[in-house]
């Protein structure tokens, strides 16, 4: 098992921003239809488990809209500071990002729905949910819904499959999975680095992710599925 700070893997794409620990994996690529585009080497993959989700608060139906009082958000059990009841979106989304707990994309589409509209929060992988405590608004009540399986920045999802181009990838793919190879077989392995509680450099992802934008969205569109298959631990960096 190897502890590594600042190291740099796949040229420079993702570098470890805090000591992490890491393992080898294979990388288990299922094809369910005639794939069109391959997969290049470095691109960030998180296996079929993980999955998005799209929060919405909206107001109670027949509930009157919240005209006073405050409310708060919570996140893996901490709760914001409380927020006036008609706060923008910029002033709840500053408030929401302070928590400790969250250390995960999340993305704010909306203002908050305490004033009679809908308001969504999207998260990338799997998250837990966002809570709203409303017990504080005067005249308003709203409720937090959630769904999975829904698009959202850094994460291009269709049904159980991520393919995941920002910092909330799990693996990175080491080998190149061209399209013959797709075509030929159902099932086919590649070696991945498997992140662990890394921190990881987005800055690089970024760039990775605009160019890959038009090959994900193909490969997701035609049912390509990961799963990953754990080996065991390795110390040193990851070889051919």
């Amino acid at each position: 098992m190897s502890t590594q700070t600042k190291e740099t893997v796949l040229g420079d794409v993702v570098k470890w921003e805090q000591p992490h620990e890491y393992c080898r994996s294979n990388l288990v690529i299922s094809r369910n239809l005639t794939a069109t585009v391959g997969l290049a080497v470095g691109e960030c993959l998180e296996p079929d488990t993980a999955v998005a989700q799209i929060h919405t608060t909206a107001n109670v139906a027949g509930a009157p809209t919240a005209d006073g009082g405050t409310y708060r958000l919570g996140y893996k059990g901490q709760w914001t500071t409380a927020l006036a009841w008609n706060a923008t979106l910029a002033t709840a989304k500053t408030a929401f990002e302070l928590l400790s707990t969250v250390t995960d994309t999340v993305t704010f589409s909306a203002a908050p729905a305490v004033t009679g509209t809908t308001c969504t929060w999207a998260t990338a992988g799997p998250k837990d949910e966002i809570e709203v405590d409303s017990r504080l608004l005067l005249d308003g009540v709203v409720v937090m819904t959630m769904t999975t399986a829904v698009s959202t920045i850094g994460s291009l999802v269709a049904s159980r499959v991520i393919i995941a181009t920002g910092s909330n990838a799990t693996s990175i793919l080491l080998e190149k999975v061209t399209v013959a190879e797709l075509n030929d077989g159902n099932n086919i392995e590649r070696a991945c680095l498997v992140r662990g509680a890394a921190i990881v450099d987005s800055d690089q992802l970024a760039v990775l992710a605009a160019q890959k934008a038009a090959a994900l969205t193909a490969l997701i569109a035609l049912g390509i599925q990961f799963r990953t298959e754990p080996t065991i631990y390795q110390s040193g960096p990851p070889t051919a």
